[in-house]
């Protein structure tokens, strides 16, 4: 075997093919005979540089063992390992391993180029990052089941990447390009809708609309095939424009149905606005400006629809096509505040260069976008300071009253109801500024505008447990209930569908729930965009799988659905599901996934997903970062998708993280906190839940009297539990009572 040089550099491939070389010197690969040292080599490289429990390496391995026989297949494969090698490569700490330092993994070398790729936008990034992916990992593992999170992960960046590089391509007018990224793109993943859609549009551009239409038969025999499904109704109308020989219509032509509709029917005018850019990109003329405002357009529909993601991604390409070339300031501006406004995990990530790249392009005269900015700015700058936001706000509303100020279409109220709502203080100081806002709209005569701050105070309100059983709540539900209807909002009135479900699970009305949950899927799968319909209805359907012990047939939905629209909400649905059923190895790859992404604005939601998981899998870094975030809101109701589902006060997931973390003491004051608090909301499962752990860290604890304390709070939760029916649970309290 080679002897690598002293000091020499350990590289590790794990994309197409393992391979562990230093300096071009092989050390091992497929030709070694021998398949556990080298699982224990890449099981470890797709966790670095976190460190690996023994346990979690033996069950990762060998499944099938018990705890003894396969802690000693371990050492008997560490100890090949390290015959086998005449360097080290495994390092351990008392019973954790990781690789040793320095070593350099091409899977953490191609994330690395993807993030600077994306952070830079230029072509030459992308094809850098796309060139050091060589190809699936590990090909020789496919079946294993410890590799699959990883490798359809990697798969999806490197589709993304494609695709991104294709659309950077288009903008550049170099198709050709973007038509070889599009079709490799699609060899390795033939369902993906939106690359045939921006392929069909390549081929358009290029003056060959048979290959387009040509692309669309592909793209639906595939979907038929695999799925039983047919195109999406947008691909089908892109297909329909094409045919049409590039649309009949020209892009101002749809773009004014889109205007003459889009506050009445927002659906519909996204469609047309859609349908405007599908015409301009297949048009042989290009237009930037006019397509920066048709997106702008669009993305607002979006935001009214309530699908705050495609808002954020159509206020992003937006922003990047403002900001590219000649930047145009009012149209960066109002890029930036879109993205600001849908407050999407993750967004400080790409809103602070971009609020602060539209303050230094905009002139003293932008009154208007100036205060919004103005706004955004002092959310950074004085995060723990609201009079300042409100300050940098009531000089926007000023300026907006004023009589020389600029047209009222250039305010958006959404935009300055959430620049107040993320994250304040209190909760007083946003309701505060929400009413705020809606004493404005209604001054302006904005009947929209004012319904928006309307549920932004029901939404706010439903956070203060208090709220829940006496009249503070019943205003603000009752007036967002009756500008629902005035406004005739198809979005606004299935929130109010979706909200009555909310509310009867709150209470543990599980029938009542039901009943609610359907009529709102039913109205929202006719009338709202049916990604946001799915979350209300997948995460409602979660919580009541979860009291029912049904959580395989929800695994298997969650799970298709994430192969279609990936994403952290579907990430923390599955973590749950998983750690119900003990199946923490398979919960753990979620958790992780979701804890990676604890950045911007949305990370208590993210956190709310996953700390129960996180618990159950004992990660306990994890549940360190999880807590800290959570803290802050420990008095407060939790809720997850914009109100969709609540887990009872954050305390009693405070509690639960501080138990895990066995810091018993703060657990005992979360628990009765939470207790105190889901009692004072009359939120039942939430009350059984919250005395089930709660005698649980008790048993664990065991110091003088929690023995006793904990058959009394058991006897509490099976009294919930049998007059609301949560059979899971029910089970959960009869194991731990037996044990006591």
């Amino acid at each position: 075997m080679p002897v690598p040089e002293r000091g020499a550099r350990l590289n590790l491939r794990l994309l197409g093919g393992f391979e562990l070389s230093a300096d071009g010197v092989t050390l091992l690969d497929g030709a070694y005979a021998r398949r556990k040292p080298k699982a224990i080599v890449k099981l470890l490289a797709l966790h670095a540089p976190s460190w690996l429990h023994r346990g979690a390496v033996c069950d990762a391995l060998w499944p099938d063992l018990e705890g003894d026989a396969a802690a000693n297949n371990l050492r008997k494969n560490l100890h090949l390992l390290r015959t086998q090698l005449s360097c080290d490569v495994v390092q351990q700490s008392g019973d954790a391993l990781t690789l040793v330092e320095g070593v350099r993994v091409d899977t953490e070398a191609f994330r690395s180029a993807a993030t600077h790729a994306r952070s830079s936008g230029a072509a030459a990034g992308y094809e850098k990052a796309l060139a050091l992916y060589a190809g699936e990992l590990l090909p020789e593992d496919a079946a294993e089941p410890w590799t699959m999170h990883t490798r359809d992960a990697l798969r999806r960046l490197r589709d993304d990447l494609l695709f991104d590089i294709a659309e950077l391509y288009m903008a550049e007018g170099r198709r050709d390009l973007a038509v070889a990224r599009l079709e490799a793109l699609l060899r390795g993943s033939p369902l993906r809708e939106d690359a045939h859609a921006s392929l069909m549009r390549a081929h358009a551009a290029l003056g060959d609309p048979a290959a387009a239409l040509r692309q669309y038969d592909v793209c639906r025999d595939a979907l038929e095939r695999e799925l039983g499904a047919s195109p999406s109704a947008a691909l089908q109308h892109l297909a329909e424009l094409i045919r049409e020989s590039g649309g009949r219509r020209s892009p101002d032509e749809w773009r004014a149905d889109g205007q003459r509709t889009a506050v009445t029917d927002p659906v519909r005018a996204a469609e047309y606005f859609q349908r405007a850019i599908e015409a301009l990109r297949t048009s042989p003329s290009p237009d930037l400006e006019l397509e920066i405002d048709l997106t702008l357009e669009l993305a607002g529909c979006s935001a009214k629809m309530g699908d705050v993601a495609g808002a954020f991604r159509a206020y992003r390409e937006a922003y990047d096509l403002a900001n590219g070339g000649e930047p145009d300031a009012m149209r960066v501006a109002r890029a930036a505040l879109g993205m600001y406004a849908t407050k999407q995990p993750l967004g400080d990530k790409y809103l602070r260069p971009a609020i602060m790249r539209a303050d230094s392009l905009l002139s003293q005269d932008d009154s208007v976008l100036r205060a919004q900015i103005m706004t955004a700015l002092a959310r950074w700058q004085y995060p723990a300071d609201a009079t300042s936001t409100e300050r940098a706000a009531s000089e926007m509303l000023r300026r907006l009253s004023a009589p020389a100020a600029p047209p009222r279409e250039a305010f958006d109220p959404n935009v300055a109801m959430n620049a107040w709502m993320v994250e304040p203080a209190t909760i007083d100081e946003r309701l505060r500024a929400v009413r705020e806002v809606s004493e404005a709209c209604r001054e302006l005569g904005d009947e929209y505008g004012e319904m928006w701050a309307a549920y932004g105070q029901y939404r706010l309100t439903c956070m203060l447990p208090g709220a829940w059983v006496s009249n503070e709540l019943t205003e603000p539900r009752a007036r967002f209930r009756s500008l629902a209807e005035e406004t005739n909002t198809p979005h606004a009135r299935w929130l109010v569908k979706s909200g009555v479900a909310t509310e009867q699970l709150v209470f543990g009305n599980w029938d009542r729930a039901g009943d609610a949950i359907r009529d709102a899927f039913k109205y929202g799968s006719e009338n709202v965009p049916a990604i946001v319909v799915a979350y209300h209805y997948g995460a409602q359907r979660l919580v009541q799988a979860r009291e029912t012990g049904r959580q395989m047939g929800m695994i298997r939905r969650i799970e298709s659905n994430n192969r279609r629209h990936p994403g952290w909400e579907n990430d923390g649905f599955l973590s749950m599901l998983y750690s119900d059923l003990g199946r923490v190895e398979d919960a753990k790859p979620y958790v992780r996934s979701v804890v990676n992404t604890l950045e911007g604005v949305g990370a208590a939601e993210l956190a709310l997903l996953v700390a129960e998981a996180s618990v159950a899998c004992g990660m306990k870094a994890a549940m360190a970062t999880l807590y800290n975030v959570l803290l802050p809101y420990e008095h407060l109701m939790s809720f997850v998708l914009g109100g969709a589902v609540s887990f009872g006060v954050t305390a009693r997931l405070l509690g639960s993280l501080a138990a895990g973390l066995e810091r018993f003491e703060d657990a005992e004051r979360h628990y009765r906190d939470a207790l105190r608090l889901n009692r004072q909301a009359r939120a039942r499962p939430w009350v059984a839940h919250t005395v089930f752990e709660y005698a649980r860290m008790l048993v664990t604890r065991r110091a003088d009297g929690d023995v006793t304390r904990a058959r009394e709070l058991l006897g509490e939760a099976s009294a919930v539990v049998a007059s609301i029916s949560m059979p899971a649970l029910g089970a959960e309290i009869e194991r731990l009572d037996a044990g006591v």
